[in-house]
């Protein structure tokens, strides 16, 4: 029997499967979490100076004697005080993200483990072919060898097929660890950037509101061109009160309804692993199940609704 062939009734599988390094793979994601983080700090640096210079907004404000810059400078200072509440709540979703996402980095490492030893399980089996290969070939040619006797002979081709049964089972075990792995790592990913996208999009659609305020109350300062200066009052005070307040409410209000948005979301980490795609749907006869949907038995022909489309084929 040749040492280079694998012995009768034994599946060995080819290993194609480690090409590519998951060293670098896992380098990349690293790399692209921490230009996320890196994102998120300047984030909060930009939230910091914004609250900074409009304090010294309001500082110069009270030094005049404008009272229409006043009060809206005042306004503006409490609106930009929200909005630095959402940045801080959309840093903290990004942290928490993130770090869900870099999770994924643990599946790589397990498959770069199994990987490594699945490659010296390769290695200690060509040694030992290359030794069987060594015994047929002894006593022949130029430098000649002493001869293996039939027990050494025997024992070698026992080891043989010993590592070819232990590369089987390594190999199996690989491709079910890997195939458990990618489950994983899919159900981190989509749990990761939907949270990372949501929080981004709940944090423009409140900026929008509060910037909308901030520029309904910015029109409430005269802006006069042929009319006396002294002659000119300020009436948008009330206004401006009602209108940051009505901000300020509708903002509580979308925060009351966090805590369903985080039982929901619960309630979907809590979910099997293998529910990778959305509940099922009514199907046609001929159309095939998909992964992760109920099963959903088919309509009897007597109760089937007429007007649904037939079947392709004949009953």
């Amino acid at each position: 029997m040749s040492p280079n062939k694998n012995p009768p009734g034994r599946r060995s599988f080819s290993t194609s499967l480690l090409k590519g390094s998951s060293n670098s793979k896992q380098a990349d994601l690293s790399n692209a979490l921490s230009d996320f983080v890196m994102a998120n700090e300047l984030l909060k640096k930009a939230a910091h100076l914004q609250k900074h210079g409009m304090c010294k907004m309001a500082d110069w404000a009270e030094a005049t004697d404008n009272t229409a810059i006043q009060d809206v400078t005042a306004r503006m200072k409490e609106l930009i005080a929200m909005h630095n509440a959402q940045q801080d709540t959309l840093t903290d979703a990004t942290e928490r993200c993130v770090e869900h996402l870099r999770r994924i980095e643990d599946s790589e490492e397990k498959i770069e483990k199994a990987a490594e030893e699945l490659r010296r399980v390769e290695v200690e089996e060509a040694k030992a072919n290359r030794e069987m290969h060594r015994m047929q070939k002894a006593g022949g040619g130029l430098w000649r060898r002493k001869s293996a006797t039939e027990t050494e002979i025997r024992a070698q081709m026992r080891e043989v097929l010993q590592l070819a049964l232990k590369k089987e089972k390594t190999e199996k075990r690989y491709r079910e660890m890997r195939a458990e792995e990618e489950v994983v790592k899919m159900y981190r990913f989509r749990h990761g950037m939907k949270g990372l996208t949501e929080a981004h999009m709940e944090y423009h659609e409140k900026a929008q509101n509060i910037y909308n305020c901030a520029r309904e109350i910015v029109e409430f300062v005269p802006a006069i061109a042929t009319e006396d200066v002294h002659n000119v009052r300020y009436e948008g005070g009330e206004k401006c009160r009602r209108r940051v307040e009505m901000t300020r409410r509708s903002l509580e209000t979308a925060l009351a309804r966090v805590p369903e948005s985080i039982a929901e979301q619960a309630e979907e980490q809590t979910a099997p692993i293998s529910r990778l795609v959305s509940k099922g749907e009514t199907r046609r006869r001929s159309a095939p199940m998909k992964m992760g949907s109920p099963f959903v038995p088919l309509i009897p022909s007597s109760s089937r609704n007429p007007n649904s489309p037939p079947p392709p084929y004949r009953e």
